[in-house]
């Protein structure tokens, strides 16, 4: 690994048309979960078993309400159509707990799909792919006030895919990584990601780990109390806002590249 490498760039353009996609996506959101409600297609999910048949089973667009409980799941929860899963506060906590290996508590391969407003708690005992949330080709995904935990392995992990967004987070005492962003299996990376205003802290390796994902954006996180860095970049080129992200008290450093990688500088 080598010093940290910073490179300056004039991609206030790409950033501010980055900032114009997602709030349409999100006014679009809105505009969905209106009509949602107005078709009646709002459901409230009472137990674990019935939250996994009403995801299977609900129309496009739907909204499902999560009450202030525990959902202990026995399996992970896959979503691949549009929807929306809302919770009401770190009372609303989706888990899985098992001995059974590569079981995230929520996967997720399509979209537009809004997470937004539960806590997250995960432990199976992987060698690989041990995410809590697992983002696959993911296009249209936003996670938004989630609180995410993982005994076993990584807080969130987004391979490869379209837009993505994780916004005013906390991913806090994983066993691995707080974020991990990658590519998928045929080299597409997740230069659409953006994480923003996210608390990453005290997980058991880095904050963010940035493996082959060409250049995602990382705007006014704090990432902090990492063991290893608060972030990990390699082979990508990832876009900060320098003065916006504090990276503060991770063991090793605040951040590392290897020397394919470079930070551009979005200031």
């Amino acid at each position: 690994m080598r010093a940290w490498h910073r490179v300056s760039t004039d991609s206030s353009v790409q950033n501010t048309i980055d900032r114009r996609t997602w709030l349409v996506s999100l006014l679009l959101l809105q505009q969905q979960q209106r009509v949602a409600r107005a078709r009646g297609l709002e459901y409230v999910a009472t137990s674990a078993e019935q939250l996994a048949e009403l995801v299977d089973a609900v129309p496009d667009g739907s909204v499902i309400t999560l009450q202030s409980k525990e959902y202990a799941l026995k399996d992970t929860l896959t979503i691949e159509k549009p929807l929306t899963l809302r919770g009401s506060g770190a009372s609303s906590r989706l888990s899985v707990f098992t001995r059974k290996p590569y079981k995230s508590v929520i996967k997720c391969s399509s979209g537009p799909i809004h997470l937004q407003g539960f806590s997250v708690t995960h432990s199976s005992p992987s060698v690989a792919n041990n995410y809590a949330v697992y983002l696959v080709d993911a296009n249209e995904v936003s996670l938004e006030d989630l609180d995410i935990q993982s005994e076993t392995g990584t807080g969130i992990a987004i391979e490869g895919g379209g837009k993505v967004l994780v916004k005013d987070c906390v991913i806090h005492d994983c066993a691995s990584n707080g974020i991990g962003i990658f590519s998928n299996i045929v080299g597409d990376d997740a230069s659409n990601t953006v994480i923003q205003g996210t608390r990453i802290v005290r997980n058991g390796r880095n904050g963010v780990l940035i493996k082959g994902a060409g250049s995602p954006l990382l705007e006014s996180n704090r990432v902090e109390s990492n063991r290893e860095y608060g972030i990990n970049i390699a082979d990508s080129e990832p876009r900060m806002t320098r003065s916006t992200n504090v990276l503060s008290s991770n063991n090793l450093g605040p951040m590392t590249l290897d020397s394919l990688s470079r930070v551009l500088d979005t200031l």
